[in-house]
């Protein structure tokens, strides 16, 4: 008896450290070949806690539209948010929609306004606010509850109209990525 519990409390981590390098692979990959990683989780969901990174621009323009804020005075440093943002022809991430990020309940599905389906989605803290842009830490690393296992969310993983989403790359990129 003491043979299997000593064995099965090694190959828990064990995996976890071989998934957590696998994942990571796929984590790099994707940097590599310019596909928008939203998250690296270790784990299953539900999330246990998460740490947001990155440093993404995102302008602004007359265009936005904000929801739960009154306009661009309202955007602040360490605001999180959620931003649906497309790509102009120099390859700049403008936002379109700019919305205080809230907990969804149990079950609740994300809400899909028409017209942004090919809209690139990120969720982040502000890291600063200029005029006419912010910057975004919209890169999570999280560690969940379920230990054994792990992901990577990409970028417009089935849509290839997503600003720089994995679906929009050719099928070599994809290939390495998966």
């Amino acid at each position: 008896m003491e043979s299997v519990l000593i064995a099965v409390g090694s190959l828990v981590p064990l995996l976890l450290i071989l998934v957590v390098i696998h994942e990571f692979g796929h984590y790099a990959t994707a940097r590599a070949m310019g596909v928008k990683v939203l998250e690296f989780g270790v784990g299953f969901p539900p999330r246990a806690f998460g740490v947001y990174t990155g440093n993404t621009p995102v302008l602004v323009d007359g265009a936005t539209r904000y929801v739960g804020l009154s306009g661009p005075e309202d955007l602040g440093r360490g605001l999180k948010i959620k931003v649906s943002s497309a790509e102009n022809d120099q390859g700049n991430l403008v936002a379109r929609v700019i919305e205080l990020s809230k907990k969804v309940a149990k079950g609740e599905p994300d809400e899909e306004r028409p017209g942004e389906e090919d809209l690139l989605k990120h969720e982040g803290k502000i890291r600063s606010v200029s005029d006419g842009s912010l910057v975004l830490a919209d890169m999570l690393y999280s560690v969940n509850w379920a230990p054994i296992g792990g992901f990577v969310r990409l970028a417009g993983e089935a849509n290839p109209n997503v600003p720089r989403s994995l679906a929009g790359k050719g099928t070599g990129t994809r290939f390495l990525v998966l």
